[in-house]
């Protein structure tokens, strides 16, 4: 009878060796993968916001701009203060990788109005899901309806955030700098605009 047990013991004990072996496997293994679900969560929490905000994005804004212009032949600088609004349409092309932004503003100017027509590629960081800094740069081409009509050509690159006060609305802060080449010279135009935005 003694024999028997202690058999009986023998035998248990391993397979009791592997069943306590197994549920610490388990344990690990379910450790492990909560670990990965929360370093999944902190990792990608702006991806998932960013996706669920959609791919358009429209806004306005109201600007201030300094036109400064070099003359040819050493002449001299010469400024003025343009203010305006703009509005804008962005769509992502590759996803958080490139946008493509169309702008359009309206300039008060001496003697009529000045309308930049903008085509930016755009760069956004979604950094956190209140913010989304961006970097962009295009070609624009500006109309001047003043006592002549004209067309002017240039490049523009701009810095800015949005600043997101729900999911899909928010606040577009941007720095622009604009450089015309115009008849009289190079002209540098650094511009600032701020106003609402919404995706869908």
């Amino acid at each position: 009878m003694t024999l028997a047990l202690a058999l009986a013991g023998s035998v248990a004990s391993p397979a009791r060796a592997a069943e306590a072996s197994s549920d610490a496997v388990i344990e690990r293994a379910g450790w492990r993968a909560d670990a990965h679900d929360v370093a999944s969560a902190v990792d990608e929490p702006d991806a998932h916001e960013a996706s669920a905000r959609g791919k358009n994005l429209v806004g306005a804004k109201g600007l201030g701009a300094l036109a400064i212009t070099r003359g040819r032949a050493g002449a001299g600088l010469e400024t003025a203060s343009h203010f305006g609004v703009s509005s804008f349409y962005e769509r992502e092309v590759v996803a958080r990788w490139l946008d493509l932004e169309l702008n359009v503003g309206v300039f008060s100017a001496t003697g009529g109005v000045h309308v930049p027509v903008d085509l930016l590629f755009k760069k956004a960081f979604h950094v956190h899901r209140r913010a989304t800094p961006y970097l962009g740069a295009g070609p624009t081409l500006e109309t001047r309806l003043e006592d002549e009509r004209s067309l002017v050509g240039g490049l523009t690159a701009s810095a800015g955030v949005y600043v997101w006060v729900t999911k899909n609305f928010g606040i577009d802060v941007e720095l622009d700098y604009t450089l015309h080449f115009t008849d009289e010279g190079r002209e540098h135009v650094p511009t600032f605009g701020v106003g609402p935005a919404a995706h869908f």
